[in-house]
């Protein structure tokens, strides 16, 4: 993952994964990268914080929103905003 941005995946993308080993369905809340950065929502649900300047494409957000809607039609997620 050094020296490869865009690629590391979030800490969320990392909590589904651990949870959908441990149980058989998960239901996720404001995991819409669509409004992660819309300078009006809130980023994150406990604060405004943004990405500092460099750091805005650390993480792919929209293959990580690609692979939360095949688990969702697979039946294993549901999202919720």
């Amino acid at each position: 993952w050094v020296g490869q941005a865009g690629v590391k995946p979030s800490s969320g993308l990392v909590g589904v994964l651990l949870m959908l080993g441990a149980c058989p369905h998960v239901h996720v809340y404001g995991f819409s990268s669509a409004l992660y950065f819309n300078k009006t929502a809130m980023p994150h649900y406990y604060d405004w914080e943004r990405p500092k300047p460099g750091r805005e494409k650390v993480h792919p957000f929209k293959e990580e929103k690609s692979l939360y809607d095949v688990l969702e039609a697979s039946g294993v997620l549901t999202q919720h905003e």
